[in-house]
C-alpha cells in the first residue's frame, strides 16, 4: 500500500468461516472470473500469473459497496454470474480452504478481505472483514488480486476464461453438429476431456472428447441452478436429462457425433445413449459389416428366436463385434432387425411376383361396376380420379397389400377371384373399398358413407338388371380369355346365379340324388 493511501473504514461482512459452502478450486476460480466475464468482452480481460499471485484486470468498474457486503445484485439476462452470493462463497473458500490473501481494486478504492477472531455464542470463530482503502492513485476499471495461491488454484486460473462461452474458446475444435437456430452446438474437444456449457458457463466435464454448448433456456434446468449456491446442480441425473434436451433439436445432424465416438460403440456411453433416445430414425450410417447391436430376446416367438440364435452364431464365427442395444436405434443392424428386414423384403418380392395391373378386359369390367356405383351415388367417383387397381393371385396376398395401405389412399387391391363374383358381391366389395376414402372400418365417417350408399342402392334397386346382365357377360369373356387353369368355371357360374335361379336348378335334380349330395356334403 502506498504511503499516501488511507484506510477509511473496516467493515464486518457478517460471514463466518463456519458457513457450510465447500467449493473445489475450479468452482472458486470460475466464480471469480464470472464477474469479469459478465461486464467485459473476452479480449478486454487480462489474467496475469506471477509465481503464487494472480491478477485479473478488466476495464469495467464494479460497485465496490456491493463487493464489500457481498450483496446479490440482479444483472442482465445474458450474464452468468453475480457478484453477491457467488463472490461471497468464492472469497470465503479461497481464504479459508487455501489461506489466500484477497484484494479488490475498483477506481479509487482498494478492498482487502481478512479474518478476524470473535467469540460468538460462547465459541470462538473467525469473521470475514473488509478493510476499505482510499487510493491516492486510482486504477482503471477493476482488478482482482489473489496471492499465496496453491498450485491447484494456479492451474484453474491458467485454464482461465475457457470456463465461459465465446466463439473462439480454445476448447472448441471442429463443429460436429448444431441446431438450426444456432443456439446449440457440439464440437470436437481440443483436449482429451469433454465439457458441457449451459447458460454460457462450463457446468460439467465429460470423459469423452466433445464439447456441448447449449445457449437455449430449459425451465427444468434453470429451476435446478437458479438457487445453486453450492454449484452442484449439474449432477449425473440433471446431466442425463439435459443431454436428452440437447440432442433432440439436432437429431438430424448427430451422425457425425456417432461416428466420432466410434471407440464407444462396443463399451457404450451415456452420450450415445442420449442420442439414441432422442433419435427419430434420422441417423443413417453405413456401419462396418463386422459390427452389430445386441438384440432383446425376451418377446420373440419361438421361430424367430431360433433364426436369431443362428444369426448370432454366424456373427461370432465371422468375428463380429457386439455393441450396445441402443445402437440399433442409431441405424446399426441387429440380428432381429436384420432378419425382420429380410423377411419383409422377401414378402415384398413375393407379393410383386403375384400381383399385376388389370388386363384391358378386367379394366372394362371394373369400369362397368364403377359406372353403376356412380349412378347410385353421384359424386363419389370423382374422389377417385387418380385411382389405381392392383390384382392379386390370392386373397392372402391382397390382405397383406391392404395392411400396408395408408388410409384415404386411392389404391384399390382386388383378388383375381373378384372376376368370379356375383354382381351384387362385386358392387358391395368395390363400394366398400371406395368408401375407405372417408375412413377406416368402424370409423364414424366410414359408417356414414356406407349407410348413405346403401340408402341410394335401395332407392334405385330397379336399375340393377341391365348392369347385372352386362357384368355377367364380362365374367364370361374374362373366363374365356384366361382359361380354366386360372379360374374355377363352376365357381364362376355359381357366383353369377341369382337366388331364384339356384332354386330352379335344385328342383331339376332328382330328389334321391339331391339327398345323397346333401348327405355327402354334410359328412365331408
Amino acid at each position: 500500500m502506498d504511503k499516501k493511501d488511507k484506510v477509511i473504514e473496516t467493515i464486518d461482512t457478517k460471514i463466518t468461516e463456519d458457513w457450510g459452502v465447500d467449493w473445489s478450486p475450479m468452482e472458486i476460480v470460475r466464480d471469480f472470473l464470472q464477474n469479469f466475464y459478465d461486464d467485459n468482452s473476452i479480449d478486454e480481460i487480462d489474467i496475469d500469473i506471477k509465481e503464487d499471485t494472480v491478477t485479473v484486470k478488466a476495464p469495467a468498474a464494479f460497485d465496490y459497496q456491493l463487493l464489500i457486503y457481498m450483496k446479490s445484485t440482479k444483472k442482465g439476462e445474458d450474464t452468468v454470474g453475480q457478484y453477491g452470493e457467488g463472490f461471497k462463497a468464492a472469497a470465503l473458500n479461497a481464504m479459508r480452504n487455501h489461506r489466500c490473501d484477497l484484494r479488490f481494486f475498483v477506481k479509487d478504492k482498494a478492498l482487502r478481505f481478512f479474518f478476524s477472531s470473535r467469540i460468538l455464542g460462547g465459541e470462538q470463530t473467525r469473521i470475514v472483514m473488509c478493510e476499505v482503502v482510499q487510493l491516492s492513485e486510482p486504477v482503471q476499471g477493476s482488478i482482482l488480486q489473489v496471492s499465496k495461491c496453491p498450485k491447484s488454484l494456479i492451474d484453474e486460473f491458467e485454464f482461465g476464461l475457457r470456463y465461459f462461452y465465446f466463439e473462439d474458446n480454445p476448447l472448441f475444435g471442429d463443429e460436429l453438429a448444431s441446431a438450426w437456430e444456432k443456439d446449440i452446438f457440439v464440437f470436437k474437444s481440443n483436449t482429451n476431456r469433454g465439457y458441457v456449457f449451459y447458460g454460457k458457463i462450463l457446468r460439467a466435464t465429460l470423459d469423452v472428447p466433445i464439447v456441448i454448448v447449449c445457449n437455449r433456456k430449459y425451465k427444468r434446468i434453470d429451476d435446478k441452478i437458479e438457487h445453486d449456491r453450492d454449484r452442484k446442480a449439474f449432477n449425473e441425473d440433471v446431466l442425463t436429462g439435459f443431454l436428452k434436451y440437447v440432442f433432440r433439436p439436432i437429431s438430424n445432424e448427430t451422425k457425425n457425433i456417432v461416428l466420432f465416438l466410434e471407440d464407444y460403440w462396443i463399451s457404450g456411453h451415456k452420450i450415445l445413449s442420449a442420442i439414441a433416445d432422442s433419435n427419430n430414425g434420422h441417423v443413417r450410417i453405413d456401419y462396418p459389416e463386422n459390427y452389430y447391436a445386441k438384440s432383446s430376446l425376451g418377446q420373440l416367438s419361438v421361430d424367430l428366436r431360433q433364426l436369431v440364435d443362428k444369426r448370432l452364431k454366424e456373427y461370432k464365427e465371422r468375428g463380429c463385434f457386439e455393441c450396445r442395444s441402443y445402437m440399433n436405434k442409431l441405424g446399426m443392424k441387429s440380428a432381429v432387425s436384420e432378419i425382420k428386414k429380410e423377411q419383409s423384403e422377401q414378402k415384398d418380392r413375393y407379393n410383386k411376383m403375384y400381383t399385376r395391373i388389370p388386363t384391358p378386359l378386367e379394366s372394362k369390367a371394373i369400369e362397368h361396376i364403377s359406372n353403376y356405383i356412380d349412378n347410385l351415388v353421384p359424386g363419389l367417383r370423382q374422389n377417385f380420379s387418380n385411382i389405381t387397381y392392383t390384382i392379386g393371385d390370392s386373397d392372402e396376398i391382397i390382405g397383406e397389400m391392404k395392411e400396408k395401405k395408408a388410409y384415404y389412399s386411392t389404391d384399390v387391391y382386388l383378388s383375381k377371384h373378384f372376376f368370379s363374383f356375383s354382381f351384387s358381391d362385386a358392387v358391395a366389395l368395390l363400394a366398400h373399398e371406395w368408401n375407405h376414402i372417408y375412413g377406416y372400418d368402424g370409423s364414424r365417417s366410414f359408417s356414414d358413407a356406407l349407410t348413405h350408399f346403401i340408402a341410394c342402392l335401395i332407392d334405385k334397386r330397379n336399375e340393377i338388371d341391365d348392369f347385372e346382365s352386362r357384368w355377367n357377360e364380362y365374367l364370361q369373356e374374362i373366363m374365356n380369355e384366361q382359361g380354366s387353369e386360372d379360374l374355377d368355371q363352376t365357381d364362376v357360374v355359381l357366383r353369377t346365379l341369382t337366388g331364384e335361379e339356384k332354386n330352379k336348378i335344385l328342383k331339376l335334380i332328382p330328389q334321391g340324388e339331391l339327398v345323397k349330395l346333401v348327405e355327402t356334403v354334410r359328412i365331408g
